[in-house]
């Protein structure tokens, strides 16, 4: 709900909280130099109340993202175990077996990670085995899929093997290009470096944060996929949505410059699940969400071939 016509003073710069209401003012991103009254599960006053202060509208925004997103991580992460989504089953870090060597588990990771870019974990899934049983030396007693093992084959041989997956020809090149550097300045073990990640071939910054969460278990920043882009916008976290370039990767930096960085894992974990189960992209299951109170769009984004705007 809002009034256009209203009359505030510093609007380029101020809006105003009421104490007393919780009602915020701010600029709508869209209606460019017109002041929207947006009020979170409140009524709206469109008259200057007695109880107000002003301050800054980057710091009223960001404190309600803040309060929002946490009640949802919290209110998300109590149904997280009855989320069977694909991703529990065909996710990068499912497809590996935990009980190689660090050195074979870690690259596995890695390759797992970079073909699971744009591809759905239930397509990942078997490609991933496939290329597993493929790669395997003739002279192998067992299924392992070593950087070794990659280097023996050629781009055009591994691109047989990754179809099915969104690129693989594409990725097949930057595959064996990381392999080769892998075994040349690394001796074929995967750096626990975010700049040394994100310099190979086909690696960028949700697949980076990734591998150094699952192989190394260090939190250096929020892993955002579609999921997690999409969500966050739907949920008015962030307003990246129409951006020109780098979407999720604006998304990712305006959730870490408010969310505190011990639920940053949990950003990727619990949203990843939620959207490929509940909020998809493609008519969203609005009427079981569980934290549809939060979500700005539910009004304006209906069921149906309209929720293709998010």
């Amino acid at each position: 709900m809002g009034c256009s016509s209203m009359n505030m003073m510093n609007a380029g710069v101020f809006g105003y909280i009421n104490l007393r209401t919780n009602c915020t003012f701010h600029l709508n991103p869209i209606v460019h130099n017109n002041w929207l009254c947006k009020c979170h599960r409140f009524s709206v006053i469109y008259k200057k109340p007695k109880h107000q202060v002003q301050c800054n509208f980057n710091e009223i925004h960001s404190q309600r993202q803040l309060n929002d997103s946490l009640i949802v991580l919290s209110k998300l992460s109590k149904i997280r175990s009855s989320l069977h989504a694909p991703v529990d089953y065909y996710g990068p870090s499912k497809l590996v077996d935990h009980k190689l060597p660090e050195r074979i588990r870690n690259y596995q990771l890695l390759i797992s990670v970079m073909l699971s870019s744009q591809t759905k974990d239930l397509v990942l899934g078997p490609v991933f085995s496939r290329l597993k049983t493929s790669l395997v030396k003739s002279d192998s007693s067992s299924e392992i899929l070593t950087v070794e093992n990659m280097l023996t084959h050629s781009e055009q041989s591994l691109s047989v093997l990754l179809e099915g997956v969104s690129f693989h020809q594409r990725k097949s090149k930057y595959i064996l290009e990381m392999s080769k550097i892998l075994m040349e300045k690394y001796d074929g073990n995967v750096p626990n470096d975010v700049n040394a990640l994100l310099s190979f071939p086909g690696v960028g910054p949700k697949m980076t944060h990734i591998v150094m969460k699952e192989a190394f278990g260090i939190v250096s920043g929020i892993a955002v996929d579609t999921h997690v882009h999409r969500i966050s916008n739907r949920l008015d976290w962030v307003r990246t949505w129409h951006a020109k370039s780098n979407g999720p990767e604006r998304t990712r930096v305006q959730l870490e410059s408010f969310l505190p960085e011990s639920v940053w894992p949990e950003v990727n974990q619990t949203l990843v699940a939620f959207g490929q189960t509940i909020c998809s992209a493609m008519r969203p299951q609005c009427e079981i969400c569980p934290i549809q109170e939060y979500c700005v769009n539910k009004n304006l984004i209906p069921l149906g071939d309209r929720a293709r705007n998010l």
